[in-house]
Formats: structure tokens, C-alpha cells, sequence
């Protein structure tokens, strides 16, 4: 038996946060140690994260796989959906990845990351005015955070007029934007 510090639900936890903050080795020596262990959404979590790393590491057919064992482990998991969705978006399948997120969408209705997923593919197709409904969602849901998300999206693939016609995030966090765009514009220069 695993101890407690070696569950699959730990594991898996702690290889997303490693993703997060940019330790995509701590994140592959987690999820190889899960395998193909624990329940099915935590086999399917374990995949979209394989896939992440893979898409990282510019293996789309790695990724395409992971994804794939994601949506077969869970086929109604949101995580192994968003995955798909994005390497489906990687390989031009634009059409294939909208449905997948629509599919998302419907599962968990309250996440504003799968509305934001999929208004930067819309907009990522030239869908301006669809794109900017569906950010305007994904602002709904958490709309600091997306807005300010959404904004910067739009502005970094060169959307500035569509940016400023996006409904005003909360004031206490327009702060945190400008640093960010600052930061990012300093890392450009």
C-alpha cells in the first residue's frame, strides 16, 4: 500500500502545483510515480496533466495521447475535455475543440476558465464578436480574475480596441493588470 504521502490524489495534487509554478520536472516525476493508479477522474486529472507537460515539451502526438487516456479514464471530466480541446485547437481542429468545450461548458457552467478557454479560440479564428460574448461569460463567472485575464489575452494577440470594450473589472484589482502588462511589456523589449 501507498502511504499517505504517496497517494494518486496527492500526487496528482502535487504535480499540478509544480506545473503551476513553472517545475515541470517535479510535475513528471509525480505523475510517474501515479501511473495509471487511483480513481478514474484522478487517472484522467493525471493525464491532462501528462498532456500539458507534453504540449510543453512541443509532443502533440505525446499530448494528443495523454488526452486521449484522459477522456477514456473519465470521459466526462472537465480537465481531460479542456485538455483535449487544446490540442485539438494546437492541430487546427478548431471546430472538434469548440465542441469539447461547449461539452465542458454544459458539465460545469460556473467555470469562468472554460469560458475563457474558449473565447480565445473564437477569438483565435477571427470570431471577435462571438469571442468577446463568450469573455464577457467567462467575466461572470470571476470577474476579476477573467476579466482581467481577458484583457490581457486580447491585447497580447493584438485585440487592443476589442480590450478596452470589454465591461471594467473591479477597481481593487486594475492595479494588478497594469503591473502585469508592464512586466510583460518589459520582458518584449
Amino acid at each position: 500500500a501507498l502511504s499517505r504521502g504517496r497517494a494518486p490524489t496527492f500526487l496528482v495534487a502535487r504535480a499540478a502545483v509544480a506545473l503551476r509554478v513553472g517545475d515541470p520536472d517535479t510535475a513528471k516525476r509525480m505523475l510517474e510515480e501515479v501511473r495509471d493508479s487511483g480513481r478514474p477522474s484522478v487517472r484522467a486529472e493525471a493525464n491532462a496533466l501528462r498532456c500539458m507537460l507534453r504540449l510543453g515539451a512541443r509532443d502533440y502526438v505525446g499530448a494528443e495521447a495523454a488526452a486521449d487516456a484522459a477522456t477514456k479514464a473519465a470521459p466526462e471530466d472537465v480537465r481531460a475535455l479542456r485538455a483535449k480541446a487544446r490540442c485539438l485547437e494546437l492541430a487546427g481542429k478548431t471546430v472538434a475543440a469548440a465542441r469539447l468545450l461547449d461539452q465542458a461548458i454544459d458539465l460545469r457552467p460556473t467555470s469562468g476558465v472554460l469560458y475563457l478557454d474558449k473565447g480565445v479560440l473564437l477569438l483565435s479564428t477571427g470570431k471577435v464578436k462571438e469571442a468577446k460574448k463568450v469573455l464577457t461569460e467567462a467575466r461572470k463567472r470571476d470577474q476579476a480574475r477573467q476579466a482581467i485575464r481577458a484583457r490581457t489575452r486580447l491585447k497580447r494577440i493584438g485585440q487592443w480596441e476589442e480590450s478596452t470594450r470589454l465591461p471594467e473589472a473591479d477597481p481593487r484589482f486594475l492595479r494588478k493588470e497594469s503591473t502585469e502588462d508592464t512586466v510583460s511589456s518589459e520582458k518584449h523589449d
